[in-house]
């Protein structure tokens, strides 16, 4: 699980700065705090002691705006983040070849509800700017062949129609994201963008661009 540590604030191309925003992981409420949406990472930081989170992008499988108050108490932005087996604190060894990895939902919940928007979009162009890099590369070669248009197609797209545009890098990512689903891994997650890519709107509480 994630754990509290001392953070320090970004203080370089902060997409969003939001005050008076709780943290909640997997149940967890660690307290009201600011919420930093920068381009080099994520980082709450608690009002009463400083310490808070930092989540690195790669470690977030997808985000999305949750309404639904049958899945949570509260309207919250959700990030499915990925953390290494045994590894403790801010997850930074996140994707580990061997050892397998845990998901855990994290939600950031504004006292202003008509921040989640925002909140949402910021998080959607930072993430665009880490895509994966094992499939950027190619798994054994299969995505190698991809055509210049396709490597600057959107990360994010909206419904069922968006996937008939997706990358193979895309599709992958959209199959991994589907079977943990299906084997129940993802928990009550409410999809939004997968790592750079985009997945179905599967859920009616996740609002998408």
């Amino acid at each position: 699980m994630l754990q509290l540590t001392d953070v320090s604030s970004p203080t370089e191309a902060i997409r969003l700065k939001q005050a008076n925003t709780s943290a909640d992981v997997d149940g967890q409420d660690f307290g009201n705090g600011t919420l930093f949406i920068a381009e080099s990472c994520v980082t709450w930081q608690r009002e009463s002691d400083g310490q808070g989170l930092n989540i690195l992008y790669p470690c977030i499988n997808c985000h999305a705006i949750s309404r639904d108050l049958h899945f949570f108490p509260h309207e919250c932005l959700h990030l499915m983040v990925e953390q290494a087996q045994g590894e403790e604190g801010q997850g930074d060894e996140c994707r580990e070849e061997e050892g397998g990895s845990t998901v855990l939902n994290v939600r950031f919940i504004p006292l202003d509800k008509n921040m989640l928007q925002p909140m949402y979009t910021a998080m959607s162009q930072c993430q665009a700017l880490h895509p994966d890099p094992v499939l950027e590369a190619g798994e054994e070669g299969e995505f190698n062949d991809l055509e210049e248009e396709d490597e600057e197609e959107e990360f994010y797209y909206d419904g069922e129609e968006g996937a008939a545009h997706l990358t193979p890098a895309g599709r992958a990512r959209l199959a991994r994201f589907e079977a943990m689903l299906q084997t129940g891994d993802a928990g009550d997650a409410h999809t939004g963008g997968v790592n750079g890519e985009g997945v179905e709107d599967q859920f009616e509480d996740a609002d998408m661009e």
